[in-house]
């Protein structure tokens, strides 16, 4: 704001500060919002606007920003693109009561299980039931 131009309105002095004062405040807040933004950037939110909403802006200071974000990133690692591999999961997996299934276990299986069984070991299948 320009304090000439406020004066060239007639707004008295008290309140030409007070409008200056206000004004400088919004701009260094807007200035941190999009330094946050940057810094959440940088590391690899997934969505910067959800974490915007659960940062505490106003703990935070134009000097302990990075460290701020850091904290953040760390407490919320969700929010934050992760590198590491995703896990596989293989549907070939079996125990080792799956491929050692003795006649008596088999004469107590229920259908479900049986009908399993033949899925996924049909010569072991074969030899219970002869």
């Amino acid at each position: 704001m320009d304090r000439e131009f406020l004066e060239s309105l007639g707004i008295a002095d008290e309140n030409i500060e007070l409008i200056i004062r206000r004004a400088d405040d919004e701009i260094s807040k807007e200035r941190l919002i999009n330094s946050a933004q940057n810094e959440l950037s940088k590391r690899g939110v997934k969505n910067v606007n959800a974490a915007m909403k659960l940062l505490d802006i106003e703990g935070i200071e134009p000097d302990n920003l990075v460290q701020k974000i850091d904290d953040f990133a760390v407490e919320n690692d969700f929010l934050f693109e992760n590198n590491s591999p995703k896990p596989v999961f293989s549907s070939n997996v079996s125990s080792p009561k799956e491929s050692g299934v003795t006649k008596e276990e088999f004469s107590k299986m229920g259908y479900i299980e049986r009908l399993k069984l033949f899925n996924e070991n049909p010569d072991n299948y074969r030899q219970l039931t002869e």
